[in-house]
């Protein structure tokens, strides 16, 4: 039986600019109606956002990294809770265009996971004290966004 985490598309992508790519692991599977999170919406002017949402990802068995546009040059990979491992493993393996993996309390130390081809970064903990979604904070929580945005310009800068 399908749980309405594993309904909708398994990825949906906007942006409203060529360059970077955000590639976004959400293991709750939010953007089930097949449109990024309000909250978000800011953020399409930084960057082509892909969503994966991986409880429907799963199933299919894909290759997320599918989802990146083929001219992406940057490609910035954000993760939350269990999705972490994905995103470092989707970074080792694409380390030519990942150029950091964000990520959202991550249920594994990122010290633990070794030397990386690519610079790792938590963004965001859900011990903020403005945080009242608990842990992991859900990737369209204001919270992660204006992490995420920080984290693009320092990343990114514009000019």
């Amino acid at each position: 039986m399908n749980s309405p985490r594993s309904q909708g598309p398994p990825v949906v992508y906007e942006g409203r600019c060529r360059e970077p790519a955000l590639l976004v692991l959400d293991a709750e599977g939010e953007a089930k109606r097949g449109d990024l999170p309000p909250t978000w919406q800011p953020l399409l002017d930084r960057a082509r956002i892909g969503w994966v949402r991986m409880p429907v990802f799963l199933e299919q068995r894909g290759d997320a990294f599918a989802f990146v546009p083929q001219d992406a040059e940057r490609v910035y990979v954000l993760a939350n809770g269990t999705a972490a491992e994905a995103a470092v493993r989707v970074s080792q393996l694409h380390a030519d265009v990942v150029r950091s993996v964000l990520l959202v309390d991550p249920v594994t130390d990122e010290r633990s996971l070794g030397a990386l081809p690519v610079p790792v970064r938590v963004v965001a903990v859900s011990e903020d004290t403005r945080n009242d979604a608990g842990a992991p904070l859900p990737l369209g929580h204001p919270i992660v966004v204006d992490a995420v945005e920080k984290a693009l310009r320092e990343l990114e800068p514009v000019g």
